[in-house]
């Protein structure tokens, strides 16, 4: 059976039958709490990523805990405890890279709306003959990246070379790491906005495309890459339209409270978006 599972808004995540994509889809809660005889109230949920293999599925939750779920019936393995706040991505380290190859292979790499990417190597629980759910949650990280200055929104391993994840913010930035030594590789900077979406080459391990709010996909190599970390002053951080957009609000709240003076109204408008 071929499903596909969406998490919204609401914080809660589906699961729907892809051959009758009409039908009602099932809350996966009600199938964790079966499972696992669950009695207390669930988080809610803002993240969904299945391992390539289809044998565990992550979620994400809004107070930023992790569960990570065994195939078929959603038996809850472990909660890693290590974000504070709510979760925006979640991704499993690539099947492309051939298991046994590779120490990260049952690694996951988080992001959330604090600035730091951790990485959860869960060799330990996945990687048994038998799966035994751990009954203390994880509250450490493989390895911790530091370096966005705002929260970090997408995160992608590079399937064609081991290691390597990069990561984008809303510090406009995209961010090259090298997982196994924590080290930061290049940072590209060529954004005019928050960047909200990342896509590694196929064909080519040194490029990346980038998407953001400034509405261009940028398409750009590693090697060409003049910096290696994020800015560390935020008024380094090329928001261009964050920023307008920020002034275009406070021009309306200003607009809003000055009703009795229509002229000073519209000049300190136009004042706020020069």
């Amino acid at each position: 059976m071929i499903c596909l599972y969406s998490c919204g808004g609401e914080g809660v995540v589906y699961q729907h039958h892809a051959t009758s994509l009409n039908e009602e889809a099932v809350c996966i809660d009600t199938i964790i709490r079966s499972t696992n005889t669950l009695q207390h109230m669930l988080p809610l949920r803002s993240e969904v990523s299945w391992r390539s293999d289809r044998s565990f599925v992550a979620i994400g939750n809004d107070d930023g805990s992790i569960e990570v779920l065994g195939a078929p019936h959603l038996l809850l393995l472990c909660t890693i405890q290590v974000h504070h706040k709510i979760i925006n991505c979640l991704q499993w380290f690539p099947s492309q890279i051939p298991q046994g190859q590779s120490s990260l292979q049952f690694c996951l790499a988080s992001g959330s709306n604090e600035t730091v990417v951790h990485v959860h190597d869960l060799s330990n629980v996945l990687g048994q003959e038998t799966l035994i759910p751990m009954p203390a949650p994880i509250s450490s990280a493989f390895r911790s990246l530091n370096g966005h200055m705002l929260r970090v929104t997408t995160l992608q391993w590079n399937p064609l070379a081991d290691g390597k994840l990069a990561s984008v913010s809303y510090d406009g930035t995209a961010q090259i790491w090298d997982v196994d030594t924590g080290e930061a590789l290049a940072n590209f900077r060529g954004h005019q906005g928050r960047l909200l979406s990342m896509a590694w080459s196929h064909l080519d391990p040194d490029i990346l495309f980038t998407g953001g709010e400034d509405f261009c996909v940028m398409k750009w190599k590693i090697s060409e890459c003049t910096h290696k970390q994020p800015p560390k002053d935020k008024k380094e951080l090329n928001l261009k339209f964050y920023n307008s957009g920020a002034s275009n609000r406070e021009g309306k709240k200003k607009k809003k409270k000055s009703k009795g003076s229509s002229v000073f109204s519209k000049g300190q408008s136009n004042l706020l978006l020069q």
